[in-house]
Formats: C-alpha cells, structure tokens, sequence
C-alpha cells in the first residue's frame, strides 16, 4: 500500500540549496529525489533523537545490565 504524499513548504539556507542540488545533480537526480532526498534526511534525524532520547533511560545502568537487557530481548525475539 502505497502511502498518501503531502506537499511541505520549507525554506533552507541558500548555500545548503545550492550544495544539495548540485550534489544530486551529480548523482543523475530526475524528478522526485529532492523529495526523497529531503523524506530520509527527515527519518535519519527523527531515528537519531529517538534514539538519544532511549539513551538518556539508560544512563544509570551498567554494562552488565545493558548486556543482559539485550541478550534478554534477543531471546525473547527467537522465542515468537
């Protein structure tokens, strides 16, 4: 299932614009990858404050734990 696009009026530095055009240009772009360019660059930066947030839950545990936390979800991933 393919999922509904919306349009996003955003505006950037000229610099960053001219840099991200030219770097796809260079890569062959056709219409469409400065969207998609544009929709990963979103996920990655979304992904990695996820992530830093999760991190900050684990700041006060050891090692030790961490591991078997790990360990125990990987288990628990086999076992469904």
């Amino acid at each position: 299932m393919k999922e509904e696009k919306v349009d996003l009026l955003i505006s950037i530095d000229q610099r960053t614009n001219i840099e991200l055009k030219t770097y796809l240009a260079q890569q062959g772009s056709e219409q469409g990858d400065l969207a998609s360019f544009v929709e990963d660059a979103v996920k990655w930066r979304m992904f990695s404050l996820n992530l830093a947030e999760i991190r900050k839950g684990f700041v006060d545990l050891s090692v030790e734990e961490i591991e078997t936390l790990v360990a125990d979800a990987l288990a628990s991933t086999q076992n469904s």
